[in-house]
């Protein structure tokens, strides 16, 4: 029998890894402090089942990233489970909810500690906001596997209160999704994909394409918005949904979907745009305190930025005004207005230059002292 590969951390999550933006930061992360590094997640695999991202070995199990939740969740324990039989380590970073009971059993036969990184309060997603009895049985799981957890870590200190409650325990370890610091840039990689003439305004969502993300407000909005375009990248199962509303309101020529971008070509890209799009809809409690990482994504390519009015994004447009946050965008004209008085040159000039203030200020690398506290010495 081959001997076990040993790590000082493995992270896991049920996603594709190369578009995860937060798991990659903390792997890399460790990586720089002098940590070995795995990951196990979604992915294309090479012909050994396995490959080194920049020092990190990754173990990527082929399967689609959309379908049924409940086979891709099978098939994906099963191959996570034959890969735990290869290696071993020292801590257990989970990822999502879905890879509680993996990573609970895991951290027994390792003799591995647990840190639960609830990017979101699971308890309350958006995408299960209408599929209660799903819902009910994620709240179960993470309810009973949380226990064998010794740390959890969130992305918002809204989102710490509320949990400390929720769990009955400490909940203080705040990691927010910042993007790396890199150097401005502008490019036109938009444009130039697309054709787009330059009098159009580009706004730009990236993120999943689901419900609750603003997409279609924004969608129903464009016909009173001329000089825009709607470019989209990411994926979704709703693609389609909201390819047919372009239709609809006959604003196809001017919404592009771009697919999922590698996170690492990912900032050419938003530096292509003009305004960067943050509009969640508080279609959960999740939602509701979201802190999505787009915002920081957004400053760190020098955008200005249209958000929600919700709470946590409003915290940080209060600190830093590089954007505005859109009370109401469920009425089409009023969004419209909103983004066409938002589009005047000194409008712009000034969110753009809060945007440059912005970018120096939310970085990964100026949190990364907290994962000293928490990685294996």
């Amino acid at each position: 029998m081959a001997e076990r590969q040993h790590f000082d951390i493995c992270l896991i999550l049920l996603q594709s890894a190369e578009h995860d933006a937060r798991t990659l930061n903390i792997a890399e992360s460790a990586r720089r402090m002098g940590k070995s590094v795995c990951i196990i997640a979604l992915g294309i695999p090479t012909e050994q089942q396995q490959r080194r991202l920049n020092g990190i070995t990754a173990y990527y199990c082929s399967i689609p990233t959309v379908g049924r939740l409940w086979k891709r969740w099978l098939q994906f324990y099963r191959y996570a489970w034959s890969v735990g039989k290869e290696i071993t380590a020292r801590q257990v970073w989970c990822e999502d909810v879905f890879c509680l009971p993996l990573c609970s059993h895991f951290a027994r036969r390792w003799d591995a500690d647990i840190i639960y990184d609830s990017r979101e309060i699971f308890s309350a997603l958006g995408a299960l906001h209408s599929r209660p009895i799903r819902q009910y049985i994620l709240t179960v799981i993470e309810q009973y596997f949380v226990r064998y957890v010794r740390t959890i870590v969130v992305s918002g200190k809204r989102d710490a209160e509320y949990l400390t409650k929720y769990f009955q325990r400490d909940v203080s370890t705040v990691l927010m999704n910042l993007p790396q610091a890199i150097p401005l840039i502008r490019t036109h990689r938009l444009r130039e994909r697309w054709n787009i003439d330059p009098f159009y305004t580009i706004l730009l969502y990236q993120g999943a394409i689901s419900h609750g993300r603003g997409i279609a407000p924004m969608i129903r909005a464009l016909p009173h918005i001329p000089n825009a375009v709607f470019c989209l990248l990411g994926d979704g199962e709703q693609k389609d949904d909201f390819m047919r509303l372009a239709e609809e309101r006959n604003v196809h020529s001017r919404v592009f979907f771009g697919g999922k971008i590698p996170y690492h070509e990912l900032p050419e890209w938003t530096a292509s745009a003009d305004i960067g799009i943050a509009l969640i809809e508080p279609i959960s409690f999740s939602y509701s305190l979201a802190l999505p990482n787009k915002l920081f994504e957004y400053a760190m390519a020098g955008l200005p930025v249209l958000a929600s009015n919700l709470p946590a994004m409003q915290d940080i447009l209060q600190e830093i005004p590089f954007g505005v946050c859109i009370e109401q965008f469920n009425d089409d004209e009023i969004l419209a207005r909103t983004i066409q008085s938002f589009l005047s040159p000194a409008t712009i000039t000034y969110h753009r230059t809060q945007a440059l203030l912005a970018r120096e200020h939310y970085t990964w690398q100026a949190q990364e002292h907290i994962l000293h506290d928490l990685f294996p010495s």
